[in-house]
């Protein structure tokens, strides 16, 4: 009997939904390379970059806090374009979107 106590003991903390649960904003935070910097970006690396930046003040700026960590962000989606640049090359333009979240 006394091991059977023990055992739904066990089951139950096991089942428990944990406290520490993250939360997640509904509506996504959208950052452009060309929101970051009026620059022309050459490399798609560095369009990304800017597009990561953008996402991040935006969403400082929207969601003041703990809640703008891309790391443990949800429906993250990155899209780049290029453009040529009329004498030989291309730019580069990015948008990163997500979902803000916090643990």
């Amino acid at each position: 009997m006394h091991r059977f106590f023990i055992c739904l003991a066990v089951t139950l903390l096991l089942a428990a939904p944990t406290a520490h649960a993250k939360q997640c904003k509904q509506k996504a935070v959208t950052g452009i390379s060309t929101g970051a910097t009026k620059l022309a970006i050459v490399r798609k690396g560095d369009a990304m970059n800017w597009a990561y930046r953008h996402w991040d003040k935006r969403c400082t700026q929207t969601y003041p806090g703990v809640w703008c960590d891309r790391k443990i962000a949800i429906r993250k989606s990155t899209k780049c374009n290029r453009q040529p640049n009329g004498i030989g090359g291309h730019n580069h333009s990015c948008e990163f979107s997500a979902r803000p979240c916090k643990n």
